[in-house]
């Protein structure tokens, strides 16, 4: 919960006062919210705020889609640099990846979340595929770099749904590179079956969710097999022209509807980046809910 761009830490509070409410979908004029354990369990008119009433109270932002790790770099690429693109972004970016220590990837993670809470965001979704150390090796917790990312959330005092990427190529027919070597799973079973041990944990704030890359970084057959996964799903969706004309000449389909007949595009799906969709991707989205 967010008043006049400061987050409020709810679990130690018990009454908020504030002059205007927006609940999300009314907004209320001198309002006490109560509160129980970090929740809202009331909320009453009441005429004589005292001077501790806030001005404004919102409900606190949700980040839905992050790198916490990309925090790392940035302003490093397109800086004054007119030739730089996505793919001089995206070199950059492999080797900020192939640099960070896992307590490095914890502390980047813990100043991205911190700024974030400082925004007034109280809810991340971390688009997590950092997953080895950097010659690819799994480290002797194998949910390591994982772990360090919820920890840093936490420790900053926000939820996290923690999106367990799938990475497993460079492109469509490709291996993967040397600098993609921190992402790569050997198969989709490997990515379950991480989801499943990062699920098991009793802290209300932290969730877990699936997230295949892309097209271009997954197979097609590994698709179906996240189907099962009862939980969010996240997918770069069409993010690059590139992307979309290598899946239509792959699959004789968009990117969206490869996923779509993976059974992935459902109400729990989340298209990110869908900023080139084909004919048809709109009603996809539309009628899956």
């Amino acid at each position: 919960m967010t008043a006049a761009g400061t987050t409020v830490a709810l679990a130690k509070a018990t009454t908020v006062e504030a002059r205007w409410f927006w609940t999300g979908g009314e907004l209320l004029q001198d309002a006490v919210v109560g509160l129980r354990e970090g929740r809202i369990c009331e909320i009453k008119a009441e005429q004589a705020l005292g001077d501790r009433a806030v001005d404004l109270l919102l409900p606190g932002l949700v980040n839905a889609h992050s790198h916490s790790f990309q925090r790392a770099f940035r302003g490093v690429v397109q800086a004054g640099r007119p030739n730089d693109d996505f793919f001089t972004w995206r070199e950059a970016m492999y080797a900020t990846a192939n640099e960070l220590s896992p307590d490095g990837v914890e502390a980047v993670a813990r100043l991205c979340f911190m700024e974030m809470a400082e925004a007034g965001v109280t809810a991340v979704g971390e688009f997590h595929y950092l997953h080895h150390d950097p010659v690819g090796r799994p480290y002797d917790d194998p949910d390591e770099l994982a772990r360090r990312v919820v920890q840093a959330a936490l420790d900053v005092g926000i939820r996290v749904t923690l999106l367990r990427c799938a990475y497993a190529r460079s492109g469509f027919g490709q291996p993967p590179t040397q600098a993609q070597r921190r992402f790569i799973d050997g198969s989709p079973d490997d990515v379950l079956a991480a989801a499943q041990r990062l699920s098991q944990g009793a802290d209300p704030r932290v969730n877990v969710g699936l997230a295949p890359h892309s097209v271009r970084a997954v197979p097609a057959e590994w698709l179906p097999e996240f189907a099962s996964f009862d939980g969010p799903v996240h997918a770069h969706v069409a993010e690059q022209d590139s992307e979309v004309q290598a899946c239509f000449r792959a699959h004789g389909c968009s990117p969206l509807n490869l996923f779509a007949q993976a059974g992935l595009v459902n109400e729990r799906f989340t298209a990110v980046h869908l900023t080139l969709p084909s004919d048809g991707d709109t009603q996809t989205i539309t009628e899956s809910g």
